[in-house]
């Protein structure tokens, strides 16, 4: 069964990567990072996490294995112990593929209503930190399986899996930054690119030469 929602944001943010923050995510907001190179979005990635660390709070990552190898690595040069991290709960690193691999239906599609559930699990789990205030700590998310989805020429599964989180966003806490690399868009993805752009509240491009369709997507 699938789970659609008119649930939508207003897209507030456009920028490329030169002036990329992700600090300036809102609580509840959910942005959008288009990358050229692993090592621009690895930059981006490590900072994020690494503050949410730093910080108390929690940091949830659904990525690829390379980069969350590489982030891993990046966090432990900075010296953040993530065997402690995970073991307090403060730090969870999921397999992206893996993850999707639990609610994409035998059709290729996605079972909204089993994405509901499996990404509603992970939020309890990390909803349920306790800060250094003894208050919740906050809840800072990344995740690459839509970009997966893009690769695998799904490009409305992808979106539909956007409605889930902008569902979720209403009911759960956290601050969510997605992550797709320019290698996965061709010409005849121009209408996803756009409405992948409108189911976020802060659009971060990979370059100057990609304003123009950030223009596109606030518009």
């Amino acid at each position: 069964m699938q789970l659609r929602t008119e649930t939508k944001p207003t897209v507030k943010s456009v920028s490329d990567s030169g002036s990329a923050d992700w600090s300036r995510i809102p609580p509840q907001g959910h942005a959008v990072q288009y990358y050229r190179s692993d090592e621009e979005l690895l930059r981006l990635l490590t900072r994020y996490v690494g503050s949410a660390l730093v910080s108390g709070d929690v940091a949830v990552v659904i990525g690829t294995r390379a980069h969350r190898t590489a982030l891993d690595r990046r966090l432990a040069a900075r010296g953040f112990d993530v065997t402690i991290a995970r073991g307090e709960g403060r730090y969870i690193s999921l397999d992206a593929q893996a993850t999707l691999d639990r609610f994409v239906s035998d059709t290729g599609e996605i079972d909204g209503l089993r994405a509901h559930t499996v990404i509603s699990e992970l939020l309890d789990r990390a909803s349920g930190v306790v800060a250094a205030d003894g208050g919740p700590a906050r809840v800072f998310a990344f995740g690459e399986m839509v970009a997966l989805l893009v690769a695998q020429r799904r490009a409305d599964a992808a979106i539909a899996l956007e409605e889930v989180w902008n569902t979720l966003a209403t009911i759960y806490a956290f601050t969510l930054a997605c992550g797709y690399p320019m290698s996965v868009f061709t010409a005849r993805h121009a209408a996803s690119f756009v409405r992948i752009c409108g189911q976020h509240t802060h659009v971060f491009h990979a370059s100057d030469r990609d304003r123009a369709e950030a223009a596109d997507c606030a518009t």
